[in-house]
C-alpha cells in the first residue's frame, strides 16, 4: 500500500513539472533571483523597510531563527530595527543562492548562505525561504535562517 501512495505521490510531482511550468519555473527563478538582488541593494544602502518590503506584508508572515518565530511584518521590521540600529550593526550583506525549487505556480523555495560583512565580525549562517506569488510578485511568506 505504501509503495502505491509513493508512486501516485511521485506521478503528480511528475505531472505538475509540464513544460509550460518549466518556463514558469524559470521565470519565476529569474524574479525571485532579481527579489533577493534588490533586497541585498536595499539592506547595502542602509533602507531595512526596502528590505522587509519583500515580505507578505501581513500576519500571514513566519519569520524563525534559533532564538523564535515571529509572527507577521511588523514584527519582522521591529526585529530589525532593534538588531540593526545602525550602518554599522547592518554591515555589508551578501549571500548565495544554493538551490531553487519551485512548488507549484504559486509558492517556490530558496535555500542560501548569507554573510554579513561589518568591520568587527562577519556573521554568516544559512537561509530557507518560502515565497508566494501575489499581486504585488513574489514575497517571502516564510523565513528560516540559521
Amino acid at each position: 500500500m505504501m509503495k502505491i501512495y509513493l508512486w501516485s505521490l511521485a506521478v503528480l510531482l511528475f505531472a505538475s513539472c509540464t513544460m509550460d511550468d518549466a518556463v514558469t519555473e524559470a521565470q519565476s527563478e529569474e524574479e525571485i533571483r532579481r527579489a533577493l538582488d534588490l533586497q541585498r541593494e536595499a539592506w547595502n544602502s542602509g533602507d531595512i523597510e526596502g528590505f522587509v518590503s519583500w515580505y507578505l506584508p501581513n500576519e500571514e508572515l513566519r519569520f524563525t531563527t534559533s532564538s523564535g518565530m515571529l509572527k507577521g511584518a511588523d514584527e519582522l521590521l521591529e526585529r530589525y530595527k532593534t538588531s540593526y540600529a545602525d550602518r554599522e550593526r547592518m554591515g555589508r550583506l551578501d549571500f548565495e543562492i544554493l538551490e531553487f525549487r519551485c512548488i507549484d505556480k504559486s509558492h517556490a523555495v530558496t535555500i542560501g548562505k548569507w554573510t554579513v560583512f561589518r568591520e568587527s565580525d562577519r556573521p554568516e549562517g544559512y537561509f530557507t525561504l518560502i515565497w508566494k506569488r501575489t499581486d504585488e510578485g513574489w514575497r517571502i511568506a516564510v523565513d528560516h535562517t540559521s
